[in-house]
């Protein structure tokens, strides 16, 4: 998709625990990893809002983001928790009706809400900018009755919420997502991934064809939301990015905020990149929901060498790369000292489980290293090998091996290079660690 043409449209205030439920525990959110951090930008012709071309898409770091929509499932939980007396008005009495999915019974002070028959997994909607923030903030502080709406990623004061100055904190956990972090989840797959030849396509269905009323529910063909997941991922894994329900997320002008994506009633203009929408953010309808972002816990692992072949000069540099599921996580270069000989690697905690990581550091990182992979969830402890062998015993079996090591960039042979065949291979990494999941050595 080259530069596009941005389309503006101005709209008047119109779990997964994916299963219904009124009680007090605790929702999962599924979320999948959006990787290759540092991405460029997909460049788009300016909208009435903002002058000149605007760049969409590029974010920096490594995120997860919801897999689905916040579900009625989701929210239902979300106000029991809260709701009892309703003070911030999150409960709309449209969630009762025909395109909603949610009743409240009892009195103010004792307020109970439960799922309605067949739309737990559907879609909430009839939800305000502010609600969504309210959700975030109460899962950044761990959900259930104690869990605080008005603190936490979003600091929410009447006087900023009637401003529309809200921003995101800087020690956030869960939010609701930004214009960049949801448009590079429904858009962008890299061209070297299959993607288009400028990494971002027109529609959220990996393509730049008009998506057909079996790909995506709009039209009003239906006429009303599904249950989320009900059509095909994307190329992150992520669904509904287009139809079903709009999406708030954080981006604004003085006194509106964005939604992107579409809904089950719109047309195929609203599924596009293209497409930025806005409207007052206590605006409460049918055709708009949300998604929510976690931030990545990070890990740090300690590297050290302790071998190498030949003299160790002042100071050596160790490009690493982070891989997860075919997707670049992290990459960085470090930079090793000689009178220690360590450094540190700052990895996503979700690296943890099926992970690779490359080391490439030339012919100088020929032996044994030592990693201590340590974090809030994650310990490895540290493993030593000896004579670069990474399993002495000779045996090769990725259930139990804790560090692979491929000498692939090295022609020597012995007990230097892992490979004892003395094969080369032009990959040129060095050093391979991987299956992060055990500590059985």
């Amino acid at each position: 998709m080259s530069i596009k043409q941005f389309m503006s449209v101005a709209a008047m205030a119109i779990v997964t625990g994916l299963a219904g439920t009124s009680a007090l525990a605790q929702i999962t959110v599924p979320t999948v990893l959006i990787g290759n951090p540092g991405n460029e930008a997909d460049v788009v012709d300016g909208d009435q809002n903002a002058s000149g071309v605007q760049r969409l898409g590029s974010v920096a770091y490594a995120y997860n983001i919801g897999t689905y929509e916040v579900t009625n499932a989701q929210y239902t939980a979300f106000l029991n928790a809260k709701a009892a007396t309703d003070t911030f008005i999150l409960y709309n009495f449209q969630m009762s009706g025909a395109f909603g999915g949610i009743t409240r019974s009892g009195s103010p002070g004792s307020y109970t809400f439960a799922t309605v028959s067949g739309r737990a997994n559907n879609p909430v909607n009839f939800v305000s900018f502010w609600d969504a923030c309210r959700f975030a903030n109460w899962l950044h502080n761990g959900q259930g009755v104690s869990g605080d709406t008005e603190t936490g990623a979003y600091t929410l004061t009447a006087g900023g919420i009637s401003a529309n100055t809200i921003t995101r904190n800087a020690g956030w956990q869960w939010a609701v997502t930004n214009e960049n972090e949801w448009y590079k989840a429904a858009y962008h797959q890299p061209a070297s991934e299959g993607g288009d030849s400028d990494n971002y396509w027109l529609y959220p269905t990996q393509s730049n064809a008009v998506p057909t009323t079996a790909q995506v529910n709009y039209l009003g063909v239906i006429g009303n939301t599904r249950p989320v997941g009900s059509y095909a991922a994307n190329y992150y894994g992520t669904f509904d990015m287009g139809g079903n329900v709009s999406e708030w997320n954080e981006s604004r002008t003085s006194n509106t905020r964005n939604y992107r994506g579409g809904s089950f009633s719109g047309n195929e203009n609203f599924l596009q990149a293209v497409s930025r929408n806005q409207s007052a953010p206590s605006t409460e309808a049918s055709f708009v929901g949300f998604r929510v972002v976690i931030k990545l816990a990070t890990l740090t692992a300690n590297l050290q060498l302790l071998d190498t072949i030949g003299s160790f000069a002042a100071t050596r540099q160790i490009t690493y790369t982070a891989i997860q599921n075919s997707a670049t996580i992290v990459s960085g270069v470090i930079t090793v000292n000689a009178s220690s000989s360590l450094a540190n690697i700052i990895l996503p905690a979700s690296l943890t489980g099926a992970a690779t990581l490359l080391l490439d550091g030339s012919s100088f990182l020929r032996r044994a290293v030592a990693i201590n992979l340590t974090g809030s969830s994650q310990n490895l402890g540290q493993v030593n090998l000896t004579n670069g062998d990474a399993d002495p015993s000779g045996e090769v079996d990725a259930a139990d091996i804790d560090l692979v090591i491929a000498d692939f960039g090295s022609t020597a042979v012995g007990n230097s290079d892992v490979d004892v065949s003395g094969e080369v291979d032009a990959a040129d990494i060095d050093i391979v660690i991987a299956s992060f999941g055990s500590v059985d050595e």
